[in-house]
């Protein structure tokens, strides 16, 4: 097997165990920082998710990412081609949503928490 044998599946209750590795310590913190997000964003971390889907539809979103994860994982773009300049900016700029994106529902779910 590869080396991707050692990631174990996980439900909503268990953290990630990236790489089988048992040392990693059991973080307690659940403030962290964003990086990504505006101040407002942080105070209305919806309208983050509203801006992802203003930047591209959910069959757009699923075709780039695959996109990615092909590129990435095979080392090739698709039919041997390289990737355009323009497509190659929507990989970025769609990592850059994702980031925000994982900010804000991690915002959501912390708030659901103190509530």
């Amino acid at each position: 097997m590869g080396a991707l044998h050692n990631i174990q599946i996980i439900s909503s209750t268990t953290k990630l165990n990236v790489m089988g590795r048992q040392d990693a310590k059991k973080s307690t913190q659940t403030n962290y920082p964003t990086f990504y997000l505006s101040n407002e964003e942080v105070a209305n971390p919806l309208s983050v998710i509203k801006d992802f889907f203003s930047f591209a539809h959910l069959p757009e979103v699923r075709e780039m990412l695959w996109l990615s994860l092909k590129t990435n994982v095979t080392g090739s773009f698709p039919h041997g081609e390289a990737l355009n300049p323009r497509d190659r900016l929507y990989i970025l700029l769609l990592y850059e949503q994702l980031l925000r994106l994982i900010e804000a529902a991690h915002l959501l779910k912390e708030k659901e928490k103190s509530l």
